[in-house]
């Protein structure tokens, strides 16, 4: 995680949105966007169950589909 765009740039407030709606969600996915460890960042969340928060491009919400979708289909 030391290579994050978000590690020392920006302020975390911006990862941890107050409201959990989508527009809440778009300056950080647009810092994520611009990042060469959003995979990496992902499995963290994803293996960590982080719940809250942006993580690798992705909202609560979009994690806990990817961890659905993976409970159906086990690589």
């Amino acid at each position: 995680m030391v290579k994050a765009a978000c590690r020392t740039t920006y302020n975390k407030e911006v990862f941890w949105p107050i409201t959990s709606t989508v527009e809440a969600a778009q300056p950080a996915l647009a810092i994520c966007a611009t990042c060469d460890v959003t995979d990496d960042c992902l499995e963290y969340a994803l293996t960590n169950d982080e719940t809250a928060g942006i993580w690798g491009g992705t909202t609560p919400v979009q994690r806990q589909f990817i961890r659905i979708q993976r409970r159906k289909n086990p690589a």
